[in-house]
């Protein structure tokens, strides 16, 4: 018996039961048009990784700790180690360096709550007062449970209502009434427009510590098609690489001053990390090294999706939220639905059709969120954009229909190719031979 109600008569029937239901999962994904803000799509490449042998292996510590031999050198790590990897390691950190402008990186962490709680740890002590997004107003619903946990103490930053971000008027009131905070946390699970992190900077004064969490905007700033928090004031760049940056589902903390984040890292090293989980990290090493080619038309072919996306649905009568100037300035926008229907019977309808879309309540209102960071690395542009509009105006305010599900399935087969990678370059290589 596998699990309340399966019977299988032995154990090939087992076997047989546990690959169909994973191939059943896969054949259901590859059929879907995922429009979700929260996900990506690996290149081909770097999901190479995720198979390796390697994976068997241990990878700890970073590539400081290692003089690329094939002996660790330090003695608490006395193993023969991933010299090659070590290489892969250290090549991609340049490259955070030189994109998100800081100087030193850690990508040892295994998914963003991992990074969110390796930064707070690390950065502030137990007693001190930590600001963070209002999870009213995109702030991440498991920010202030953390602070409080970790021993910390959680104060919400308030959102303002016309601009949908977060309330610089009520910064400053947090400020006058709190001498004692220690950071901030600025998470942003729906980032429509910059985050003000010059103003957040100028309210709060040099001694509090800044975080930005990037987990949705961390391919935008590595393209240089967003705002990059470190020239506007942050300390650290923290957050998941699965989003606009298309990578494995793991996290990273960035650094602007090399000795704050020396120390951060050996808090890290000593107590909240040990195995970093080796095929994520060589898949993330990869997608580095895949954003320093390509990242720039990627984050600008993303943005621009999302605007003209976000303009062709308004323009077929659809709601969205907005500040008055523009949908998004980023991979993402909040689609109101209907009145009459819920956002979950909205998701529903979607859902019948292969559309992937994520419900989410934020400032105050049920709606849609809709990100175009993979439609975009599978290649989609402009026109791709014109039809998907389409297809979500008949199925949001005329009903989902088979014709509607044909058009959705006939895009996910004609762009099948991840494209901002270097599956082409590995082709005309393959070809070439």
């Amino acid at each position: 018996m596998i699990g309340k109600g399966f019977e299988i008569a032995d154990n090939t029937g087992i076997a047989d039961y546990v690959l169909a239901l994973l191939q059943s999962e896969e054949q259901l994904s590859s059929e879907a048009l995922h429009m979700t803000a929260n996900e990506n799509v690996l290149s081909r490449t770097a999901e190479r990784a995720l198979a390796s042998v390697l994976s068997q292996r241990y990878h700890i510590g970073t590539s400081n700790d290692y003089h690329f031999n094939h002996i660790a050198q330090k003695s608490s790590l006395l193993f023969r180690g991933l010299p090659n990897i070590y290489r892969l390691e250290s090549l991609s950190h340049e490259v955070l360096r030189k994109c998100l402008k800081g100087t030193v990186s850690d990508t040892r962490m295994l998914s963003g709550m991992h990074a969110m709680m390796s930064a707070i740890s690390s950065l502030t002590e137990p007693g001190d007062m930590v600001l963070s997004v209002h999870p009213d107003g995109g702030g991440h619903f498991a920010t202030g449970n953390l602070i409080n946990r970790l021993g910390r103490r959680s104060v919400f930053i308030e959102h303002d209502p016309r601009e949908l971000l977060l309330s610089l008027s009520h910064l400053k009131k947090l400020k006058q009434e709190h001498k004692n905070i220690k950071a901030v946390f600025l998470d942003d699970s729906a980032p429509l427009y910059r985050m003000p992190v010059a103003a957040v900077r100028d309210i709060l004064g040099k001694e509090v510590t800044i975080v930005y969490d990037a987990s949705h905007t961390l391919g935008l700033i590595m393209g240089d098609a967003y705002i990059n928090p470190l020239k506007e004031g942050c300390d650290v760049i923290q957050g998941n690489t699965h989003k606009t940056f298309p990578g494995p589902q793991k996290g990273l903390l960035h650094f602007a001053d090399k000795s704050t984040g020396e120390k951060a890292m050996e808090v890290i090293g000593s107590s909240l990390v040990s195995s970093q989980h080796t095929h994520h990290a060589i898949a993330l090493y990869i997608t580095i090294l895949e954003m320093e080619m390509y990242g720039r038309s990627y984050a600008q072919t993303t943005i621009e999706n999302a605007r003209l996306l976000s303009e062709y649905l308004a323009g077929h009568g659809l709601q969205l939220l907005s500040n008055g100037k523009s949908f998004t300035d980023s991979n993402q926008f909040l689609l109101r639905v209907q009145e009459g229907m819920t956002n979950h019977e909205a998701y529903r309808r979607l859902h019948e059709s292969h559309i992937c879309v994520n419900v989410k309540n934020v400032f105050h209102q049920n709606v849609i969120r809709i990100g175009v960071q993979e439609l975009t690395r599978w290649g989609m542009k402009g026109d791709e954009m014109k039809e998907i509009a389409d297809i979500l105006r008949i199925i949001l305010l005329e009903g989902s229909s088979q014709h509607t599900t044909a058009r959705v399935d006939e895009l996910r087969k004609t762009y099948n190719s991840v494209h901002f990678s270097f599956d082409s370059d590995l082709e005309k290589i393959s070809m070439m031979q």
